[in-house]
């Protein structure tokens, strides 16, 4: 199976803000990097209409 991840505009605006907080406010450019490269782990897919409380307790990560 593959996917097509997509960002809002709004989520490409908080890596942006993120990466420049690391670099800039705590004069880390390279962490800032590394936070902006990181592998997106994707540990759970919810139906809005369950339980969603119950179903996170249940998660094993």
């Amino acid at each position: 199976m593959s996917w097509d991840i997509v960002y809002t505009a709004q989520a490409r605006q908080d890596l942006r803000d993120i990466y420049e907080y690391i670099a800039l406010e705590l004069l880390a450019p390279e962490a800032a990097t590394g936070q902006t490269q990181n592998t997106v782990n994707i540990v759970r897919i919810m139906y809005g209409g369950r339980d969603v409380c119950r179903q996170l307790s249940e998660t094993v990560l």
